[in-house]
């Protein structure tokens, strides 16, 4: 089962090289059980990270906070995929790009 956490896409605007970047996602359990969450950056190292301790739990009706950060390697156009991957459910995927 897929189930999208937010609209899809997080794109960071007006960044320089060597600043690091942040934009809340919130993993939201709206299911039944206990869900355990870890994830995945898609690509390499683009300079897309996302600092959370593996595997996060979530219980029922609760919402988590994470940071998605970006940290320019190079003057250039990037974009990834953030996989994020619940327990017992499945995957799900969001696009990130700067």
């Amino acid at each position: 089962m897929v189930v999208w956490v937010t609209t899809g896409c997080i794109t960071f605007r007006a960044w320089e090289v060597g600043r690091t970047y942040s934009i809340p996602l919130k993993l939201r359990n709206c299911g039944t059980g206990v869900l355990t969450a870890t994830h995945s950056i898609e690509n390499g190292n683009l300079g897309f990270g996302v600092p959370f301790s593996e595997p996060m739990v979530l219980p029922t009706g609760i919402e988590r906070e994470i940071q998605v950060n970006f940290t320019p390697l190079q003057a250039v156009a990037v974009s990834t995929r953030l996989r994020i991957t619940l327990q017992p459910l499945g995957e799900s995927f969001l696009s990130s790009a700067a």
